[in-house]
């Protein structure tokens, strides 16, 4: 996501929780081989898609940089350590 890639992966554990089914990419049933071939090739077959997917992911991947991600963490340890 972080390359501007649009996501290509299976509806499984975290993923689900970063990449948004339709605006980064495309996640699909475990199993589902069929769909996630579907997804590939309208991937590859609409470069404007694949360019307005891959945009949004690089987008969604900047919500986790570290340098936004690591003061959230150490106003969680800042709070428990008030406490």
């Amino acid at each position: 996501m972080a390359c501007g890639v649009p996501v290509l992966a299976t509806a499984v554990g975290g993923l689900r929780r970063w990449s948004f089914h339709g605006e980064t990419g495309f996640l699909t049933p475990k199993g589902d081989v069929e769909a996630m071939i579907a997804h590939g090739l309208r991937l590859l077959r609409d470069g404007a898609l694949q360019a307005r997917m891959g945009d949004a992911a690089a987008r969604r991947a900047l919500e986790f940089a570290a340098d936004r991600i690591v003061p959230r963490y150490e106003q969680v340890y800042e709070d428990v350590l008030r406490d």
